[in-house]
């Protein structure tokens, strides 16, 4: 990219951020009105992949420009000999270096127009990332075919929706999903889930990872759609990974990371849903870059981005790309000033100025009137919404306080009698603060019962009384024992009680009142341990089609659809067998006291022909159907992770045969009971 490529962009403040708008009905320029997915060659020619509106391929002069047609474009990748391998959402696809043509490349044992939402290519090996069917190893063949050298799937990864796929340091691919993602060492094949950890201040956020990055100190940073940055910052003595989580507080413009990427002088740059931001990966100071620093697209596409032979960066978005020539771009370092704009004692104004050394003016807080709420404001108004705050009273608050635009305001109530300095300070766009703060003296006075008189006049008069209470207190406490004892004996009762509803709601799910996974792992315990071991078959039963009904009726619909499906299994089930909600749409059945797959057999046919018929859901009917897998212990597996494993394999078999159809696990491998 740049001036010696021929993009010869508009840059009206000379800032080193430039916007290339898309628009389809252009014949120069950039045709495609969203760049979901970028490719910076070698040659100095860009292509673009959008939504809806094609490939196109931009040559070095920015004159000359293919397009092919294809479906929505989520990945890009350069192979050997100018061969580039497209990702869309109707399967994978390879055009020749000029783009003239463009082919289907179809993938053993994949369904063609599957999706494939990431792709690398490393030393010839294809790495690509389905849409819900995991990580594929593809090496390249004659006449363009391939071949199958891997396949991962969850429960090897954290989950099957795959987002991104990045070489990281120690021979290691890093693997992001839609839950977490996963560390794959290339030598020895072993998979690291790493899953997310709300409940672990250094635990992985929430949300899926859209993208990798790796510092110039071999830390690993990952990119989520709704937390922000995790920076692998070490692991704990466990071997735990223990992260640095950096947000909006932080200074990031939002939490949703779409793209990142390493400049030359070591910077990370991320492009966000509002706007990109540079960090500082030594410090970690974050600057924000919005519409004043010349970032016009407002929102990014999921990892959309790439860096040019001359060290330009590239970032795909809603409706264009924004380019960055770091080289050019500058801070903007003016430091505003903070000056108080309104001060409310009681709710009531104080008229005049009370800041500066010549105003002398104390805010006096009578006791009456025991509340103080200070506004202010930084003077830059060039984007006063990516102003910083921080306010600090001293003799009552231990540290500054920081705040961002929206709560320019310091508030206090029911401070003790005494003298004060109110401080404060803000930064300009780019988070630089001001030199010095602004001071605003105050003084709280005391009411008359917190004079020194009155309490030296209390303190007599309580020494007084203390000789009666003394006594008063022995009488007291001996009618407050009785009491106790009186209520220790109710509340007693009440814990009872208590415990009963406790366990219960331990025990058994709130939505179907069907058993929980926890009292499905008790009963499975049972009967692996039962003396002498007796058979018996594990079903895993998932309703197909319910994210479906999910995202078009509702949640209420979703759960009103999971109480009618668990109505319809139990009816058809026997009373000794066991059926229980694991989550989400996943049951899962015990069937004691089986000698052979008969009665495992009917009972699955019973619930597959049983959630056949449509369903009555808010008023309106809908059909789902289910999927079902089972196995028999112990001939399937000795343990309960081995034999869920293994029925978990053959749910996945009965649902890529078509679904609303049955399998059985047996030795090793899956074979049809139908």
């Amino acid at each position: 990219m740049g001036t010696p490529h021929g993009l010869s962009l508009h840059d009206p403040g000379n800032r080193g951020i430039l916007t290339l708008s898309g628009d389809p009905g252009r014949k120069d320029g950039l045709r495609v009105s969203e760049a979901s997915a970028i490719l910076a060659r070698p040659d100095g020619s860009l292509w673009v992949g959008s939504e809806g509106n094609g490939l196109q391929i931009r040559s070095p002069s920015g004159q000359q420009s293919v397009m092919l047609a294809t479906d929505r474009v989520f990945a890009l990748a350069a192979a050997d000999r100018g061969l580039v391998y497209i990702g869309s959402r109707n399967g994978l696809f390879a055009a020749d270096a000029a783009g003239k043509t463009l082919r289907r490349v179809d993938v053993p044992h994949r369904q063609p127009d599957a999706a494939v939402n990431a792709l690398l290519v490393l030393d010839g090996t294809i790495w690509l990332g389905g849409g819900d069917d995991g990580l594929w190893e593809l090496h390249p063949g004659a006449a363009g075919s391939v071949t199958v050298a891997r396949h991962m799937d969850k429960p090897i990864l954290t989950n099957g929706t795959m987002r991104t796929i990045a070489l990281v340091p120690n021979g290691r691919l890093a693997l992001g999903t839609d839950l977490g993602f996963n560390l794959l060492n290339l030598a020895s094949g072993a998979v690291e889930r790493i899953f997310p950890n709300q409940t672990d201040p250094q635990g992985l956020s929430p949300g899926a990872v859209m993208s990798f990055a790796t510092d110039r100190s071999g830390r690993l940073w990952v990119g989520t759609d709704n937390s922000g940055i995790n920076v692998l910052i070490g692991r704990d003595e466990a071997g735990r990974p223990r992260f640095r989580h950096l947000g909006r507080t932080e200074g990031l413009p939002n939490g949703d990371i779409s793209r990142m990427l390493v400049d030359r002088q070591g910077m990370i740059w991320a492009s966000t849903d509002k706007g990109l931001a540079m960090i500082d990966p030594d410090s970690f100071a974050v600057r924000a870059l919005q519409t004043p620093d010349g970032v016009v697209v407002p929102t990014y596409w999921s990892n959309s981005g790439d860096t040019t032979p001359d060290g330009d960066l590239v970032f795909g978005g809603v409706g264009g790309i924004t380019i960055v020539r770091r080289t050019k771009v500058t801070q903007w370092s003016y430091r505003p000033p903070v000056v108080v704009t309104s001060i409310k004692v009681g709710g009531k104004v104080l008229p005049g100025n009370y800041t500066g050394p010549e105003s002398g003016r104390w805010v006096k807080i009578a006791p009456e009137a025991n509340s103080l709420k200070v506004d202010f404001a930084a003077l830059d108004f060039s984007a006063p919404d990516l102003n910083r705050y921080a306010y600090r009273l001293d003799g009552f608050d231990q540290d500054w306080v920081e705040t961002d635009a929206a709560e320019r305001v310091a508030s206090y109530t029911n401070l003790p009698p005494g003298d004060y300095t109110l401080h404060l300070r803000g930064s300009n766009r780019h988070g630089i603060w001001t030199e010095q703060s602004t001071a605003l003296r105050i003084r709280v006075l005391p009411a008359w019962f917190q004079t020194l008189s009155f309490r030296l006049a209390a303190a007599m008069t309580a020494l007084l009384m203390v000789a009666g209470l003394v006594q008063a207190r022995t009488l007291i406490l001996k009618r407050r024992q009785r009491e106790l004892e009186r209520q220790v004996l109710e509340r007693t009762k009440e814990l009872s009680n208590t415990q009963e509803k406790l366990q219960h709601f331990a025990y058994f799910d709130a939505l179907t009142a069907l058993p929980n996974r926890r009292a499905f792992n008790d009963e499975f315990q049972a009967l692996v341990s039962a003396s002498p071991p007796q058979p018996f078959a594990l079903i895993l039963i998932d309703l197909n089609g319910f994210k479906k009904v999910n995202d078009a009726l509702g949640h209420l619909a979703g759960d009103a659809l999971l109480v009618a499906a668990a109505g319809r299994m139990r009816k058809v089930m026997r009373e000794q067998e066991f059926i229980a909600r694991l989550g989400g749409d996943e049951f899962a059945i015990l069937v004691p006291a089986v000698q052979d797959q008969v009665l495992a057999s009917s009972l699955c046919e019973r619930i597959v022909n049983a959630m056949a018929d449509p369903i009555s859901v808010m008023g309106s009917s809908v059909t789902v159907g289910a999927s079902a897998g089972a196995a028999l212990f112990p001939r399937d597996g000795s343990t309960q992770d081995e034999l869920y494993r293994h029925v978990d394999l053959a749910l996945y078999e009965a649902k890529n045969a078509g679904r609303g159809v049955w399998r059985w696990y047996r030795d090793s491998k899956i074979v049809s009971a139908t």
